[in-house]
C-alpha cells in the first residue's frame, strides 16, 4: 500500500509475494521488532529472528538464496523456507506424509470469510464514496454527511454483520472439525493449524471493527 500510495484498504488487492525492495523493507522491519522484543528469543524462538546484514548482503541473499523459483519477487512460502532452512523437497515431504484427511468444513469456513471481505470491499468504497461527497457543500453534500452518520446501521452494514456471524459459525464448526484425539487426551490439528489461527484472527480483527454498532 506504501509503495503504490494506496489511501484505502478496499483498494488493495492482497497477495503472497513481495518484490525485492519490499522484501527488503520486509526484512528491516522484522530485524526491528525482535530488536524490541528481545524476550522471544529468551522463550525459545531464536529460528524466527533474522540476521542482521546490509541492504546489499540481504539484496544478493535474496537473489542468490531466497528467491528458489528465480521470479525477482520473494514469496512468504520462500521466506518461510528460508528463514527455518527447509529445502522445497523437505517441505513437500512434510506436507504429503500426513495421514489427515481433507477438513471439507475449512473450505467452507475459507469461502464463508472470502464473502466477509468481498462485503467489507463494498462496505469500505461505499463509505469512501459518502465521505468525498460530504466534504461539499450544498443539498448533496449534507445529504452524503448525513447517510455516512448512519451507514453503521444501513442494510449494506447489517449485510455485513450476517455474514460475519456465519463467518464465525463456520470457522468453530472447521476447528471441530478438523480437531484429533491425541495420546494426552489434548486435541490438535498439525495440518491445518496455522490456517485456522490465521482465518480465526482475521475474523476476530473485522468482528470487532465491523460487529459493533457505532
Amino acid at each position: 500500500m506504501r509503495t503504490r500510495n494506496i489511501q484505502y484498504l478496499h483498494q488493495y488487492n492482497e497477495g503472497c509475494d513481495l518484490d525485492f525492495d519490499m522484501a527488503l523493507y520486509f526484512f528491516e522491519q522484522l530485524v526491528k521488532y525482535f530488536e524490541r522484543h528481545p524476550e522471544w528469543k529468551e522463550r525459545g524462538f531464536e529460528r524466527s529472528v533474522p540476521r542482521e546484514m546490509t541492504a546489499i548482503q540481504r539484496r544478493q541473499e535474496l537473489r542468490n538464496t531466497v528467491d528458489v523459483n528465480f521470479d525477482g519477487r520473494m514469496s512468504f512460502l520462500e521466506f518461510l523456507l528460508y528463514q527455518y532452512n527447509l529445502s522445497p523437497k523437505e517441505f513437500v515431504t512434510r506436507s504429503t506424509t500426513t495421514t489427515e484427511v481433507v477438513n471439507e468444513e475449512l473450505i467452507k469456513a475459507r469461502q464463508a470469510l472470502a464473502e466477509v471481505n468481498i462485503k467489507i470491499r463494498e462496505y469500505e468504497a461505499y463509505k469512501q464514496s459518502l465521505e468525498e461527497k460530504s466534504q461539499g457543500t450544498g443539498v448533496k453534500a449534507l445529504a452524503a454527511k448525513n447517510e455516512l452518520a448512519c451507514l453503521h446501521a444501513s442494510p449494506l452494514a447489517e449485510t455485513l454483520r450476517s455474514l460475519l456471524i456465519q463467518a464465525e459459525a463456520a470457522v468453530r464448526i472447521a476447528m471441530r472439525a478438523g480437531s484429533v484425539v491425541t495420546s494426552s487426551g489434548t486435541t490438535s490439528n498439525k495440518r491445518n493449524a496455522g490456517e485456522m489461527w490465521w482465518l480465526n484472527r482475521e475474523l476476530e480483527t473485522k468482528t470487532a471493527k465491523y460487529n459493533a454498532k457505532q
